[in-house]
């Protein structure tokens, strides 16, 4: 009995330590990144586009950043883009 408690034991060690290896290894793998800007949207639901410095790390930076409204044109009555 003595020896069943503790290859489940060692078990549950090994699984828990796969588990915390897996998690670890996707928190800590960099997004692939194929165009020169990204878009960033923040938790008030504003967007900005600029390049994305260090992504995947807890402090990324965006510089060069902007942001694109829409404005209606009063005269024409059409949507125009501003920066």
């Amino acid at each position: 009995m003595r020896d069943v408690v503790l290859v489940v034991s060692a078990f549950a060690v090994v699984a828990m330590l796969a588990v915390i290896t897996y998690q670890n290894h996707r928190r800590f793998q960099r997004p692939m990144l194929t165009t020169a800007y990204q878009a960033v949207t923040l938790a008030n639901e504003a967007v900005f586009h600029g390049r994305l410095d260090h992504p995947g790390s807890d402090h990324s930076v965006l510089r060069h950043a902007f942001s694109i409204r829409t404005e209606l044109d009063p005269r024409t009555q059409h949507q125009r883009y501003m920066h």
